[in-house]
């Protein structure tokens, strides 16, 4: 077989127009993907509330409430620099091998409430809890840095 005809067609500016067009097609037409994206559309929109930062108040009245499991992320000599929130607290260091393996160890359906030094690791470990199925999750805006109580 001839591979440099095949890659000419194949690489051609009219087999490149004809997947553009069916691309078009399937993209617009109504089939199970469209509904399927739409519900995911709406799904992560109701989640936008569990999954977000939040201010050292807000944080502070979650807390309170007693319904949230606290999470410090920062290195040992960070606690040792800044206070602690809370004796029963977990503490999962961000930047430990074994970070994401300590967090899959967690139970997915409670809520969260996570917090670093100034909010960067926080809002990263956020974003991987909800990408690994947490069904809440929130962390403190600007750290540890805001909290005042």
């Amino acid at each position: 077989m001839d591979y440099k005809l095949l890659y000419g067609f194949i690489f051609s500016p009219i087999f490149l127009i004809l997947i553009y067009m069916s691309y078009l097609h399937i993209s617009h037409s109504d089939n199970p993907n469209t509904s399927l994206k739409k519900t995911k559309e709406t799904m992560q929109h109701q989640n936008t509330q569990n999954f977000q930062q939040i201010s050292a108040n807000d944080f502070k009245k979650e807390l309170d409430r007693g319904e949230s499991i606290l999470i410090d992320i920062r290195r040992k000599e960070e606690q040792l620099q800044y206070w602690v929130i809370s004796q029963d607290q977990l503490h999962i260091v961000f930047w430990e091998e074994d970070f994401a393996e300590n967090i899959q160890k967690l139970d997915k359906d409670k809520d969260y409430l996570i917090y670093c030094w100034h909010w960067q690791r926080s809002a990263i470990a956020r974003e991987f809890m909800k990408e690994q199925g947490f069904q809440s999750v929130k962390d403190l805006e600007w750290g540890i840095d805001a909290w005042k109580y």
